[in-house]
C-alpha cells in the first residue's frame, strides 16, 4: 500500500489537505436500535450511511472545485481514502488526503465549511474532525493507510471514493480510468500474496 501511494501520490510540490471525518457515538436509546448492540452502551453508526455522509462530503467538495462539465464527466479532484475502525474495530471514520490547486489555505476552510454544513446530520462530529494541510505527503499517506493491515486493503482503502488525476479527453479519461484499475488489481494481487 505505502509503496502504491508513494507512487502515484508522490511529494512533488503539490498541495493538499489531510482530512479526518468523525462521527458520533450514541448512547443505547430506541431511536437508535439499529445500532446498538446492548443498553446503554456506546453504539457506532452503520458503516454503509457513513459512507453515503462521505460520498456527499466529497461530492460537494468536487462540484465547488471542478467545473460542471467536468464532474458529469467523471472527473474528480485527485485524493486517496481510507476507512478506519479504531482501537476499538467500531469507531468508523475517513482518512482522505485531497490535493489541490491554488491556495490550500481557502481549500481548508472550504472542506471544514462543506462538513459542518452536512453536521445538521446527527452523526457528523465537526468539533472531533480535523482538517490539516499536509506537511509530507508520503508521510500522511502512510498515516491514512495505516490500518490496512488490520482491515485489509479490500476493507480499508476506498477504492470508490479514491481518484487518480484526469483533466483530458474522454479517450484518454477512459484509458486512465483502465490503468487505474490495472493498477488497484495488481495492488489487490500484491496484498493478497503477503
Amino acid at each position: 500500500m505505502n509503496r502504491w501511494l508513494e507512487s502515484n501520490f508522490c511529494d512533488n510540490g503539490e498541495k493538499a489537505v489531510f482530512v479526518t471525518l468523525k462521527f458520533h457515538r450514541k448512547r443505547g436509546l430506541s431511536q437508535w436500535a439499529s445500532v446498538v448492540k446492548t443498553p446503554g452502551a456506546l453504539g457506532s453508526i452503520n458503516e454503509d450511511y457513513a459512507e453515503k455522509l462521505l460520498s456527499g462530503f466529497l461530492n460537494r467538495l468536487d462540484r465547488m472545485h471542478l467545473s460542471k462539465r467536468a464532474v458529469k464527466q467523471g472527473i474528480r479532484l485527485k485524493r486517496a481514502v481510507f476507512k478506519h475502525k479504531g482501537f476499538s474495530g467500531e469507531n468508523v471514520h475517513f482518512h482522505c488526503i485531497v490535493f489541490c490547486k491554488g491556495d490550500a489555505e481557502v481549500f481548508l476552510s472550504t472542506c471544514e465549511e462543506i462538513w459542518g454544513n452536512l453536521s445538521s446530520n446527527n452523526w457528523i462530529d465537526v468539533s472531533r474532525s480535523r482538517f490539516e494541510i499536509a506537511r509530507s505527503i508520503s508521510d500522511t499517506g502512510h498515516y491514512a493507510a495505516h490500518e490496512v493491515y488490520k482491515l485489509g486493503a479490500e476493507d480499508s482503502w476506498m477504492i470508490d471514493y479514491t481518484h487518480m488525476p484526469t483533466g483530458c479527453s474522454s479517450a484518454e479519461l477512459a484509458e486512465r480510468a483502465r490503468d487505474q484499475q490495472n493498477k488497484t488489481l495488481k495492488l489487490r494481487e500484491e496484498r493478497l500474496r503477503h
